[in-house]
């Protein structure tokens, strides 16, 4: 009896997806996991442990926040975002409206990091931007200190702009707020009575609320007692809790569990179109 040649297929599919869920790809040697770093427990920085992938857990606890040298104020947080947004008049259109600032902008949205240590170690400030433990919240008038909400005033207007607390460099407060609020009733008419607005930005804060309860692990490079960045560990850079080398020995399955049970879900169906095409045929017979 001839076999059909789908028969052949559906079973070699069934048996190839069977074989691959029990198949540990070999690693790149470059890479890193948790499994590979020395645990620091103590948070105490120690000289054998130079140039080595350490997991230091603790509490984060700020040095100096983090500030806004462009436009020169301060923040009570370690780990703020800048977001910038640049009011634009097209005259081939007569017609306004914004963008995201790009890096070629005047204020470009950015990271500001301050300084901040777990136990000994100092936290570089690529690995604080790295971090995904933080919980951000745009930031508010009370969020501000009264300096530099003053020398926001001086520089510019604060505003309600999308629902949130903003900084925009037009000086006027009323023209700021008819500006960005009514952008899509604006034409060529502003642009000659207000050709300043043109290329001005709206600015919004929004930073890390750094509680005195948090406790986190952070991996990182020790070098001296800076944690640096490592840009070949695998996954995240920081846990949300405190975690142990026990949790973490034999690293991530090669195929975690449900990877598995879909992986045979398809082998099993790829056995069931090949038995089908089986029997297809005999009744052909």
């Amino acid at each position: 009896m001839k076999i059909r040649k789908m028969t052949i297929v559906w079973f070699v599919l069934a048996a190839l997806m069977a074989a691959s869920l029990f198949v540990t790809a070999d690693e790149d040697a470059s890479v890193l996991t948790w499994a590979d770093a020395v645990f620091i427990e103590d948070g105490k920085v120690l000289p054998e442990n130079a140039g080595k992938l350490v997991a230091v857990s603790g509490t984060p606890v700020m040095v100096e926040p983090a500030a806004d040298e462009q436009l020169g104020i301060a923040f009570t947080s370690p780990r703020v975002h800048r977001f910038s947004y640049v009011l634009k008049y097209h005259p081939h259109l007569k017609t306004w409206d914004y963008e995201y600032a790009s890096s070629d902008d005047a204020i470009t949205s950015t990271p500001l990091t301050g300084r901040m240590y777990i136990g000994e170690y100092e936290l570089d400030p690529e690995l604080i931007n790295e971090l995904d433990v933080y919980t951000n919240k745009d930031m508010g008038k009370e969020e501000f200190t009264e300096e530099s909400l003053a020398h926001l005033q001086d520089i510019g207007s604060l505003l309600k702009w999308g629902g949130r607390y903003c900084f925009s460099e037009i000086e006027d407060k009323y023209d700021a707020s008819f500006a960005w609020d009514k952008m899509e009733s604006l034409d060529e008419l502003d642009y000659v009575f207000h050709p300043e607005w043109d290329n001005t930005h709206m600015i919004y804060w929004s930073q890390w609320v750094l509680r005195p309860d948090d406790k986190i692990t952070v991996a990182g490079i020790q070098k001296g007692n800076t944690l640096q960045y490592c840009e070949d560990l695998s996954g995240s850079v920081s846990k949300k809790r405190i975690v142990t080398a026990d949790e973490v020995a034999d690293g991530e399955p090669a195929n975690p569990i449900p990877t598995k049970i879909i992986g045979l879900l398809f082998a099993a169906l790829f056995v069931f179109l090949g038995v089908r095409s089986m029997r297809k045929k005999k009744k052909e017979y």
